[in-house]
């Protein structure tokens, strides 16, 4: 007997199943020593829910697997059934082309052969158009009648076979074909137990349907050319990354190393490319592109994040500062994250001019109303973010009765347009221009918020100014 045969016969039983066959075997072997005795290997084996096999058939299988002392050898009975699921140790043959998933496992059901195939293939082929033209999905229209071991609500187990009376029950077409073709359908896709597999025929009523894919119509973005230069264009990627950095207190080393568990400083470019979206920082392809062109190594495209790194750390203070006692670090200030937290527009001499005109006429009307600007700005931003949106801007200006156009109004916004965009207006850096807030007061705000310290007498001098000697 072929063992062979027999092994491909568990193989069609466990593949659509799922089951772990070496679960079966654990229980009779407390050492794990991967042998044991014949009478547990078939009850192992029949534990597995293959019912078709014979005493014969196990039988041959326990003689193939048997050991020299007449333990059997299950470990490599489970490496030969589990192949059905793909090939194992496949680290050892890196270069070895894999099938897929149950490629070696024989068809569940054959159709059986009909003397007319010309007329089958006719009824087949009017039976896969009305299924495609009325939108009708076969498998699912014998479900709820499905012959199998436990077909229930709770267990939805389908064997994919029907009884003959409940097909021609059931079958959605009964009114576009006769009795004879019909029952050529049975007669095609009968089982050896007298039912019908259905899911066979929605198998081969699918392979006659040729969906052809429609073009999804498309709207690509083509963003019109503004002719604005941005101030930030010509600053250096690592600048802005640097600015970006420190603004949110990070320090890419730490998340570079949970891609690097050997420590040699270098990752992959996709890596890279994974630890700016963990850190939330926003670059471009090309900034992107160019960042990888300084940093990573010409021999395998590795990015150098270690260099990266000291780079950064520039922001904080100077490498080899034990070598220069006497320099001093550079301390962070507002200038330092200008260029991560803001991206004006640079305007022109002659624009830079009108603006400062136009500002002039703001402040002094601002003056004249003696109204506090502010308060119509936090009118329409609700969140304080300091920005509204140019609409809001012309809307406000407007309501000062100042005689501008709009193509003015719209000059002075992109002025204060800080976010990398003509839409949102620092409503904040305008305000302190038109109406700055005078010293005195502003000195007052802030010593009347700040604490409260009393009169210290001076450990040096007396009131008259005289030396206080040393006791």
């Amino acid at each position: 007997m072929q063992v062979d045969a027999i092994i491909k016969k568990i193989q069609s039983h466990i593949f659509p199943r799922r089951p772990r066959v070496k679960e079966y075997f654990l229980d009779y072997d407390p050492l794990h020593c991967g042998l044991i005795s014949r009478p547990r290997f078939a009850r192992s084996v029949h534990a597995c829910g293959v019912c078709t096999l014979t005493p014969e058939e196990v039988d041959a299988l326990a003689d193939y697997y048997e050991r020299e002392d007449g333990n059997i050898d299950y470990r490599t009975f489970v490496h030969h059934v589990d192949e059905v699921f793909g090939p194992t140790e496949l680290e050892k043959t890196p270069m070895r082309e894999v099938e897929t998933a149950g490629a070696s496992v024989p068809p569940a059901f054959i159709p059986n052969p009909v003397e007319d195939e010309v007329h089958l293939h006719a009824v087949m082929h009017r039976v896969a158009l009305l299924a495609k033209t009325r939108g009708v999905v076969m498998k699912y229209c014998f479900h709820d009648f499905d012959r199998a071991d436990s077909a229930s609500l709770i267990v939805p187990r389908r064997s994919g076979k029907i009884t003959v009376e409940a097909f021609k029950r059931i079958f959605p077409f009964t009114k576009e074909f006769n009795t004879d073709e019909i029952d050529l359908i049975i007669e095609r896709y009968l089982t050896k137990e007298g039912t019908i597999h259905y899911q066979a025929l929605h198998d081969a009523v699918s392979d006659q349907i040729v969906t052809k894919q429609e073009a999804i119509p498309r709207s690509d973005l083509i963003v019109r050319p503004d002719g604005l230069t941005w101030k930030n264009a010509s600053v250096s990627i690592i600048d802005k990354l640097q600015a970006k950095a420190v603004e949110k207190r990070i320090r890419p080393r730490d998340y570079f190393k949970d891609f690097d568990p050997l420590r040699k400083g270098y990752v992959t470019v996709p890596k890279t490319r994974t630890v700016f979206s963990i850190m939330n920082i926003q670059i471009s392809d090309a900034e992107f592109d160019q960042l990888c062109g300084l940093y990573c190594r010409p021999q395998d495209g590795m990015f150098h994040y270690d260099a990266f790194q000291e780079r950064m750390d520039e922001a904080y203070t100077l490498h080899g500062l034990e070598h220069y006692p006497l320099a001093r670090p550079p301390m962070i200030s507002p200038d330092t994250t200008l260029v991560a937290r803001k991206s004006c527009i640079g305007l022109t001499a002659a624009q830079e001019k009108q603006v400062e005109i136009i500002l002039d006429k703001i402040s002094v009307r601002v003056a004249e109303l003696g109204m506090p600007l502010k308060q119509p700005f936090q009118d329409f931003d609700r969140v304080r973010e300091g920005h509204v949106t140019m609409n809001q801007f012309s809307r406000i200006i407007s309501t000062l009765d100042l005689a501008l156009s709009p193509d003015e109004i719209e000059l002075v916004g992109r002025k204060f347009c800080d976010k990398g965009n003509t839409t949102l207006v620092n409503y904040l850096d305008f305000i302190q221009i038109v109406d700055p807030i005078d010293p005195e007061f502003a000195l007052a705000v802030k010593e009347q918020s700040s604490v409260y310290v009393g009169n210290t007498s001076n450990q040096y001098f007396d009131k008259s100014g005289k030396v206080i000697p040393v006791v």
